[in-house]
């Protein structure tokens, strides 16, 4: 018989054969391979499924990302939430004043560090490029072999390629990363109010103990993963403290700039630190000289072993145990997957899948379970059960879009009309019971809802129109006298602010320049509304009678 994705039917016995299309002829197959590729059928449909799900998130990385980010620090701050809502506070209450809290600590933090690191960013990168040249030189008098002086250099041009890499994707994603943080500090306080809510909800659909399984392990997660942050930020603090003091004590020159960055670095488990020592050794041996740079070494080593057998067990008890070679792994795979992003996320994430890994599967196990092949877990199939009917619903959908956006001049249009009909329809009901017929209502209930919206549309773009350009400059040049107060040092901001208004600008020109398509749509709205709520009840009647055949 042969095996499609949705049959749970018995697995074959020796001697069994898949049988043919009809009209075909028999074709004797052994059972072990008849078991592999009920397997690997399996196998496929999951990995599709997944590489879809990260491509669907790669369209949309910033409401993804935000999402991460949001979770993350969600899982930070929820234990003071759970104490005060067990102190007698209301669930608003409770996350609100956790929400103000974080939202504050991290801001300050973030502006402390952009405040101490930013102005310098161009004299650090200069003070880098120095120390590779100066190092590269004295290993050239060193005349070492030739494969030493090789990897050598090799050795620090990765680690200033890492840093300047990581320096630049910061300044020139600024835009971006604030579009990301400024929705993830909304998300963060929704998550905090009703984050366990929306869990039990997810998994409503369980008996009481695989349900209570799957909560224990979600709490289990957030615990251990809120403690490895809390835990990986008291040691990045003490990491950052001990490296500036160490460099102010040997006149080392920017030190504060690079002690924040390895406050920073110190969130990348193993790479961090070693390209952030690398960094500050190379700034110390092209400013102060060798035996700077050694006493440098010296120092931070003799910390990194007192933090490392002494700290770091202090604050990681109990928290996330992971074996040093999957972090090797993980890091890299979410610098692919993510960029920064990923590489600051990858080690919480895979926490948080180790600790559910167990209750997710046992969730995933059918009852009664069906029959399989040998190789086939029960919770396995499953989950390829649901992918590939996940993936058939995400390919209409697509194909759904892909028709629509082909005539988006009509798409457009009803979304929109459909959203005034459905907004209006209140007011449509209260003026036709107040008399009127139901035309006159949706006349006058679109009408004056046009008239308005029409008319702050237009006296909100015709004022952008005129002073967009003007209020451009201004920003520029506010901009520009504050970089001048600093002495040039927020050179890169200005830049970064420079193009964001330039972009601004050019949409703004873009919208004025689209005046007749704009009102082609409002138009075919207003009158498809108009329609919609009129009609929409007597045709939704007359389709649904006909679906069922009435």
């Amino acid at each position: 018989m042969a095996e499609r994705p949705a049959d749970h039917g018995s697995a074959p016995t020796e001697g069994e054969s898949l049988t043919a299309p009809a009209g075909g002829t028999l074709t004797p197959v052994p059972s072990w391979l008849e078991n592999v590729a009920a397997l690997s059928w399996r196998i496929v449909v999951v990995v599709a499924f997944a590489v879809v799900a990260w491509y669907l998130g790669q369209l949309v990385w910033t409401v993804t990302a935000s999402i991460a980010v949001a979770i993350v620090v969600s899982a930070v701050f929820a234990p003071y939430v759970l104490r005060l809502r067990d102190a007698g506070r209301s669930r608003n209450a409770a996350a609100g004043i956790v929400w103000a809290l974080a939202i504050v600590v991290i801001g300050a933090i973030a502006l402390l560090l952009a405040l101490a690191f930013l102005p310098y960013v161009a004299d650090l990168l200069a003070r880098l490029s120095a120390g590779q040249q100066k190092l590269a030189t004295g290993v050239a008098d060193l005349q070492l072999p030739e494969w030493v002086a090789r990897l050598a250099a090799d050795v620090v041009a990765a680690a200033e390629s890492v840093g300047g890499e990581a320096i630049s994707e910061i300044m020139g994603s600024a835009a971006s990363t604030a579009t990301i943080l400024l929705l993830a500090a909304f998300l963060v306080f929704f998550f905090l109010r009703d984050g366990d809510k929306a869990w039990l909800w997810l998994f409503q659909g369980l008996g009481d103990e695989k349900r209570e399984r799957i909560t224990s392990a979600g709490d289990a997660a957030l615990w251990r993963v809120g403690g490895y942050l809390r835990g990986t930020t008291v040691l990045a603090g003490i990491i950052a403290v001990t490296n500036y003091a160490v460099m102010l004590l040997l006149g080392v020159p920017l030190a504060l700039p690079l002690a924040v960055l390895s406050f920073v670095a110190t969130y990348i488990p193993y790479f961090g630190g070693i390209a952030t020592t690398i960094l500050i050794l190379l700034v110390t041996y092209g400013a102060v000289g060798t035996g700077a740079a050694i006493t440098v070494l010296v120092l931070l080593t003799i910390r990194g072993g007192a933090v490392s057998y002494f700290v770091r067990p202090l604050v990681y008890e109990r928290t996330v145990h992971m074996h040093p070679a999957l972090v090797l792994l993980v890091l890299p795979a979410g610098f692919e997957l993510g960029g920064l992003v990923g590489l600051f996320a990858a080690v919480p994430v895979t926490a948080v899948i180790l600790t559910v890994a167990q209750a997710a599967k046992a969730i995933m196990e059918p009852d009664p379970a069906p029959r399989l092949p040998e190789l086939v877990p029960a919770w396995f199939d499953r989950a390829a059960q649901w992918s590939w009917r996940l993936l058939l619903a995400i390919a209409l959908v697509a194909v759904l879009v892909g028709t629509l956006t082909t005539v988006p001049m009509v798409v457009i249009p009803i979304i929109m009309a459909l959203i005034l009909a459905a907004t209006l329809h209140p007011s449509v009901e209260a003026l036709v019971r107040r008399g009127r017929s139901r035309g006159t209502a949706s006349a006058l209930a679109v009408g004056g809802t046009t008239l308005a919206i029409v008319a702050i549309l237009a006296l909100a773009l015709v004022s952008l129109v005129d002073q967009a350009v003007a209020l451009g400059e201004t920003v520029l040049a506010g901009a520009a006298s504050v970089n001048d107060s600093a002495d040039g040092h927020l050179q890169i901001g200005q830049d970064a602010l420079a193009a964001g208004v330039s972009g601004t600008v050019e949409m703004i020109r873009s919208w004025s320049s689209s005046l007749a398509a704009l009102g082609t749509i409002v138009l075919l709205s207003v009158l498809l509304a108009f329609y919609f709520l009129r009609d929409g009840a007597s045709l939704q009647d007359r389709v649904l009678s006909r679906a069922h055949g009435d």
